[in-house]
């Protein structure tokens, strides 16, 4: 319910749903309809047209537990029964296959005149996160069994690969807000707060962000803003091309009315690597969000990302240096510094940053499993990481980090390595897992041929994990055989751990 006290209600064909009373009615009967059913419903209805992915739905109606992948299926068979909708022939609510659902059918939305209804349902999603949800992302709050193999550890959610999400530092801080229309900058500004909190709260941010721009087509900072949240989103799914092609549509909206709007070129930049694979422009671009906002501590961050999954590690250090000094408490880029470190083998640096951010939000059970993954890692070339190692699983802990510490007591890195493969296929029977994950897994194990696959599965569903094939220890097993070098190729990326592969 707005501030008027208007009501958000979304109508479709005979049915209309009134969230604030949880009621669904049809030609004004109630039509009955659980809880959580609803709430689905609800989410679908309101983003009418878009695909909402399995992991939205699960964020948005169970945000503090981990449910059965079947679970959702049971609600969604639910809805369609209270629609008299078809799975196979779909009036309502179309399933898009290893992704989740798209509402198909028209949606009039009615609202109070000083808010989209859109917005108002976000706000309800969103406004009163449970404590400690905000500025994590949110599969790592899920937490599950937390297995890992020596060398990739994955996110609570076991079926993630194991990646640190973009989140903004901070709104930009020289941002030059540029609207006549004060109910724009109002959006705007809100949906900066949102952005910045990261988590599922990207999703709001991307509805303030979209309606400011409908009030004010000329914003340049807001469509800028909404292709950084596009960006953000990405990270949060597994196919990243939708978002990303609207990152870039609307990056490319922000520089047509303002050339030096670095959060543009940013978000452009990140679509030219990964949505086009075109890494030089991408690179040119970086260069171009900071040389527009050389105080963009974001545009510092994410290209030290993006140098160091492309091989250039002593610049990607310099480039999180710099963020850090703009920054020094921020967990985010604390974070990604430790990541950075991590791949370049500077398990020391990467241990220490990752501890920095641990001390900024000491809960957070991400940059753990990070510390954790390094420490496994280190030991290779040092026993000494071993009790500290151990010192990760303290007694009484969660039952997924006492499931991997027995793995590694009873096989060491093998048996980790094995556990988190047969967690992973038992997942995958519930709910396709990313493909990259499956791949790095079956390396792990020397299942070559199997992790070869799953490679070339990512390529033709365009995963977002595909960043991280040039970078990534656990394939280095794969570097030399001709299907994966093919997979380099087609993809751009410098294959420069080859030769790292051979080194004694």
């Amino acid at each position: 319910m707005d501030a008027n006290g208007d009501r958000c209600r979304y109508r479709f064909g005979p049915f209309c749903i009134d969230p604030e009373q949880g009621l669904l009615t049809r030609d004004g009967r109630t039509v009955p309809l659980e809880p959580k059913a609803l709430k689905i419903l609800t989410l679908l209805a309101s983003h009418s047209g878009e695909v909402v992915t399995k992991e939205e739905i699960r964020a948005y109606v169970w945000p503090e537990i981990h449910v059965d992948p079947k679970n959702l299926g049971v609600q969604i068979v639910a809805v369609r029964k209270a629609l008299e909708d078809s799975s196979s022939e779909s009036v309502y609510i179309q399933t898009v296959p290893r992704r989740g659902y798209r509402f198909i059918a028209p949606v009039r939305k009615e609202s109070a005149q000083h808010a989209s209804a859109e917005i108002r349902h976000s706000e309800i999603a969103m406004e009163s996160p449970p404590q400690g949800v905000r500025g994590r992302p949110f599969f790592e709050r899920m937490l599950m069994i937390g297995l890992t193999c020596a060398l990739v550890i994955t996110l609570p959610k076991v079926g993630r690969w194991p990646r640190l999400q973009r989140t903004p530092a901070e709104p930009t801080r020289s941002v030059s807000v540029r609207s006549s229309d004060p109910d724009a900058v109002r959006l705007f500004e809100r949906g900066q707060f949102f952005l910045e909190a990261g988590g599922p709260n990207v999703r709001t941010a991307i509805n303030y962000f979209k309606e400011a721009t409908r009030k004010d087509p000329h914003f340049a900072a807001a469509y800028a803003a909404l292709a950084k949240a596009y960006v953000c989103w990405a990270d949060y799914i597994d196919q990243a091309t939708e978002p990303l092609s609207l990152a870039e549509k609307a990056a490319s909206q922000a520089l047509e009315l303002d050339r030096n709007t670095s959060d543009a070129w940013l978000a452009l930049a990140v679509t030219r690597s990964e949505l086009h694979f075109q890494w030089p422009a991408a690179e040119s671009a970086y260069q171009q969000a900071i040389q527009s906002d050389p105080l963009n501590a974001t545009a510092h961050e994410w290209y030290g990302s993006y140098l160091s999954l492309t091989g250039k590690s002593t610049r990607a250090i310099s480039e999180l240096s710099k963020a850090t000094a703009l920054r020094p408490d921020s967990f985010v880029i604390n974070r990604m510094s430790g990541e950075v470190r991590y791949y370049a083998g500077d398990y020391r640096g990467a241990t220490s940053a990752f501890r920095k951010a641990l001390e900024i939000r000491p809960q957070n059970e991400g940059v753990r499993d990070w510390l954790i993954r390094t420490y496994v890692t280190q030991q290779r070339k040092n026993s000494i990481a071993k009790p500290n190692l151990i010192e990760m699983f303290p007694p009484g802990g969660p039952p997924g980090l006492r499931d991997l510490q027995r793995a590694y007591e009873a096989g060491g890195s093998q048996g980790i390595r094995r556990a988190r493969l047969e967690a992973l296929l038992v997942e995958n029977e519930a709910q396709p897992v990313d493909p990259m994950t499956l791949a790095s897994a079956y390396a792990a194990v020397g299942e070559t041929a199997k992790a070869l696959d799953m490679v070339e599965e990512a390529i033709k569903e365009r995963t977002s994990t595909l960043r991280y094939l040039a970078v990534e220890p656990i394939l280095d097993s794969l570097r030399k055989e001709p299907r994966f070098r093919q997979v380099m190729t087609s993809v751009g990326l410098p294959d420069f751990r080859s030769e790292l592969v051979d080194s004694p």
